[in-house]
């Protein structure tokens, strides 16, 4: 099997930075990783190539970005703006006509530069793809292509949707594949040719990205995409992305041989979404992010889910008071704080030191509680969670706060629930939260109570509920007492 997801290309080119450029000649080839490996053939130092040396170490722990461009003769071209020098190999051979045996053997200083990248762009003549879905083409169709190399996905055959960019087809495999290695792929084909072609090109990459982050989000696993080529007129050009390498899924929401139904959701719900979803790409982010510790896993749930709640709840939905009614209430009970005050102790700095404390946290009653918010956002969108205790959310909850404020988390002697208990919690809320935002329905995996498929359905959002105290916005006049 070849080392290589692309064979090394010779090129002959350009280095340079701030004015300054050397001619240089290297190969650039794709590791099973996607990842672009540079290799430089020998500069001789000179006064042409000094600036290389000058301009590769770092000043304000910052590294200088070159400009690496060239051809390779057959139409193949290389470009990077932001190449960084790593090493220079600096070493000393022996010049042109001379060698050891010489009596007075003359050797001049050469390097061999080292570099990484950030992004990169190759294009060249298109070749056929290595499988297009089990469909062996004899030549590059003429309608455009967007199509993404992916890391870490694989799936039971081929995944296929028709949407009005095009063919939709997303597939994988990791057998005898390494953790980091390239394993799938995700592909739009056009239907006909585009009068537009940049713009079919700008809104399938939108679309790539949608479905990328659905299924990450099924996979539990944040899928690299290194390489995202597009076909048209019988080029390609491929923009390379420097990753890190590959998080294994933990937690998956969706097994690979069930994966149909969450990718036809993905292409549908980029065009028609169930709701109009604010922050759902960071949710999904955070909620794919690979955690090496389970304290950790536990903080990055409870901030997806935080997240989602604020971010899609209107303002005056997260408070229970209007500011006006608020204040009111402030004002009375800092007047009462100040009267206590004169109890709990008996010099005046005392005094105005509790004051100054109680008057800090009574912002605090204002704000209406995580739970309350949950219920609210879960009833309006329909989000069923009548199966979860409401104490096990605040449980969670409350073991996130000591984690963040400890480092650690510490069961209580006379509590039945664990670390993993809480993080179970969080995920299966923030998954519901999650598949009902994408208009799901169908089969998923739920870990509450055990490992076990669990079937999703929608139910019918109630717009208008209000959960705990209801939002008032205007101030009014009370016509009875409430009882002692």
């Amino acid at each position: 099997m070849s080392e290589w997801s692309l064979a090394p290309k010779a090129f002959v080119g350009s280095l340079g930075i701030e004015g300054h450029s050397a001619e240089v000649e290297f190969t650039v080839g794709l590791d099973e990783a996607g990842q672009a490996v540079i290799e430089f053939n020998p500069l001789d130092v000179n006064s042409q190539t000094a600036f290389v040396m000058t301009h590769s170490n770092a000043e304000n722990g910052r590294f200088s970005c070159f400009k690496l461009e060239g051809a390779d003769g057959e139409g193949a071209r290389f470009e990077c703006d932001n190449l960084v020098l790593t090493g220079l190999g600096s070493q000393s051979v022996l010049a042109p006509g001379f060698t050891e045996m010489d009596e007075a053997p003359f050797f001049v200083s050469t390097m061999t530069p080292r570099a990484a990248y950030s992004t990169a762009r190759i294009t060249m003549k298109a070749g056929v793809p290595k499988e297009l879905c089990a469909k062996e083409l004899a030549e590059q169709s003429e309608p455009p292509v967007v199509q993404w190399q992916l890391k870490g996905f694989a799936s039971h055959g081929c995944l296929s949707a028709d949407c009005p960019l095009g063919a939709v087809t997303m597939w994988g495999n990791m057998e005898n594949k390494g953790q980091n290695d390239l394993t799938g792929t995700l592909r739009v084909a056009a239907a006909s040719e585009q009068t537009d072609v940049e713009e079919w090109r700008k809104q399938t990459e939108s679309l790539c990205r949608h479905v990328r982050h659905v299924m990450s989000f099924a996979v539990s696993s944040m899928l690299g995409t290194p390489v995202e080529e597009f076909y048209h007129d019988d080029m390609v050009v491929m923009d390379l992305l420097s990753q890190s390498e590959q998080q294994r899924s933990e937690f998956q929401v969706f097994h690979h041989l069930d994966l149909d139904d969450i990718f036809k959701c993905a292409v549908v719900s980029h065009f028609q979404p169930a709701f109009d979803v604010k922050n759902i790409t960071f949710a999904i982010q955070w909620f794919a992010m690979r955690a090496a510790y389970r304290e950790s896993r536990l903080i990055s749930s409870m901030t997806v889910l935080e997240n989602l709640i604020d971010s899609n709840l209107p303002e005056e939905d997260t408070y229970i008071l209007s500011p006006k009614a608020f204040e009111k209430l402030r004002g009375k009970l800092s007047e009462k704080i100040k009267e206590l005050a004169m109890g709990w102790a008996e010099d005046e700095a005392s005094q105005k030191a509790y004051v100054k404390e109680f008057n800090d946290r009574l912002s605090d009653l204002r704000r209406r509680s995580l739970m309350d918010k949950i219920l609210l956002l879960a009833k309006r969108w329909g989000v069923e969670l009548s199966d979860i205790p409401q104490e096990f959310i605040q449980e969670a909850k409350r073991a996130r706060d000591l984690v963040v404020h400890r480092g650690s988390f510490e069961q209580k002697k006379d509590s039945t629930r664990d670390l993993h208990d809480h993080i179970v919690t969080v995920r299966e809320v923030v998954s519901r939260f999650v598949l009902t935002a994408l208009g799901f329905e169908g089969r998923y995996i739920s870990y509450l109570g055990g490992y076990h498929t669990r079937v999703f359905t929608k139910n019918a959002p109630e717009l208008n509920y209000n959960a705990g105290a209801p939002s008032s916005l205007t101030l009014v006049t009370p016509t009875k007492a409430l009882p002692d």
